[in-house]
């Protein structure tokens, strides 16, 4: 690689980084405010008149209509925008840290799996937004599902990247790895419950969807 590759992937990385930066804040700032808009009700009660954070879920931000059929155009909207920065920074995150991994085989191996499950659950996030839960709940079922899934194999991929390459720090591993437990035990949850529309415990479920994508934002 020449000194021009070289400062050209020195930039492509570092606006990278702060993309994914501000994208995890962006996300942070318009779901709270989808929240704030959002009309009312939930899967149990219709009737109530603003969102649940320990009974709603995220996609219920991203419905056309809410369960007692106001519109819900506001937060759908910032729905989609905050999940379109994610997706966006997932992209970006993933292909600038592949450089990072090249000593080996080993090391390129599982930074191309790892860059690949970032890729298909980024574009799981972006279809999973633009897909109301309310029209078609089974498409966005299922995208939530490749996300989430997708999500937990490429962390798993880089931590053992960073765990086998030998110039990288093992602490590195102390906020994926539980995250990465995080993400298991939420899938174990998912596919133990089935979609959000047949879950015994919703406030269960909606509390751990919110660990988890916190914990991944």
């Amino acid at each position: 690689m020449t000194i021009t590759q070289e400062k050209k992937l020195f930039h492509f990385q570092r606006i990278a980084f702060l993309f994914t930066f501000f994208s995890s804040f962006f996300f942070f700032l318009l779901t709270t405010l989808a929240m704030v808009f959002y009309p009312g009700g939930t899967e149990e009660d219709p009737s109530k008149t603003h969102y649940l954070f320990f009974s709603n879920f995220f996609s219920d931000l991203g419905r056309t209509t809410v369960f007692d059929g106001a519109t819900n155009f506001i937060s759908r909207t910032l729905f989609i925008i905050a999940l379109s920065f994610i997706s966006l920074s997932l992209l970006a995150l993933f292909f600038a840290i592949v450089p990072f991994f090249k000593a080996n085989k080993t090391e390129r191996a599982l930074s191309a799996l790892g860059t690949l499950g970032g890729t298909v659950s980024a574009l799981g996030y972006f279809f999973l937004a633009i897909i109301p839960v309310d029209k078609k709940p089974i498409a966005h079922g299922t995208f939530t599902f490749i996300a989430f899934i997708a999500t937990f194999f490429a962390l798993l991929f880089y931590a053992i990247a960073i765990l086998k390459a030998k110039y990288y720090p093992k602490s590195m591993t102390w906020i994926i790895i539980p995250t990465i437990l995080i993400s298991l035990g939420y899938l174990i949850i998912l596919f133990n419950g089935g979609s959000e529309g047949m879950l015994a415990n919703l406030t269960l479920q909606a509390i751990s969807q919110k660990i988890i994508v916190y914990c991944q934002i």
